[in-house]
């Protein structure tokens, strides 16, 4: 996955630069990510496990 990050990294810029940019959050999540890692990327967020994507996914679009 540590592979990944620059895909990733570059993945956000271009959503940023030619896609929906700041309307979309990106998470990311698994075992060798974290806030560190979330920041490198240029991620919005990183997520422990499923639980807590839904739990911030459902905050971020206001659905109880």
């Amino acid at each position: 996955m540590t592979t990944a990050f620059g895909d990733i990294q570059e993945c956000i810029r271009t959503l940023d630069k030619e896609g929906p940019g700041k309307d979309v959050k990106v998470l990311t999540g698994g075992g060798p990510v974290d806030e560190a890692t979330c920041k490198y990327v240029g991620a919005d967020h990183v997520c422990r496990n499923a639980q807590e994507t839904v739990e911030y996914s459902k905050k971020y679009m206001e659905v109880q």
